[in-house]
């Protein structure tokens, strides 16, 4: 299974994850840092840089560019770098540690980029930790629009 899963989109864990660990199916999970939003290099105030996927793709921006999905990140990536922790790192841990993901597909634009983003699977989320990355998506306003609740 191949599906979009991350901090701010976990609509997935109530029905397929039961019923891939039901079957024995692997989920390998695409979109763990919704776009870049959760590397923190977006801001609310300024447009997507260009060549971002905010920028080329009209649905990565309607999915999450928003004012909670902003409020979200900030409040995290503030409590994680609290605790010496990248929230870009943090947020590949956080998806790693989920049962039933077996594996995450990440994009990178450059080298660089995606040694950066591969320190996710050498750092561990205490509970606490895991807590407060829980919290993000259990305040998030939940979607009301069909095409990107789902999609």
């Amino acid at each position: 299974m191949q599906p979009r899963y991350n901090l701010l989109f976990r609509e997935i864990e109530h029905d397929l994850f039961p019923l891939c660990e039901d079957l024995g199916v692997g989920v390998i999970i695409y979109n763990p840092l919704a776009g870049g939003l959760l590397t923190g290099k977006h801001r609310r105030e300024a447009p997507p840089a260009e060549n971002t996927r905010f920028a080329v793709a009209g649905y990565y921006k309607d999915r999450y560019w928003n004012e909670a999905c902003f409020d979200a990140v900030e409040r995290l990536g503030g409590y994680l770098k609290q605790r010496g922790k990248s929230l870009t790192h943090a947020a590949i841990a956080w998806t790693l540690s989920q049962r039933p993901v077996t594996s995450t597909i990440v994009g990178a634009t450059s080298a660089e980029q995606l040694r950066d983003t591969l320190k996710g699977v050498e750092i561990d989320l205490n509970e606490e930790e895991l807590e407060e990355c829980n919290r993000v998506w259990y305040e998030l306003p939940r979607v009301r629009d069909p095409r990107l609740a789902l999609r």
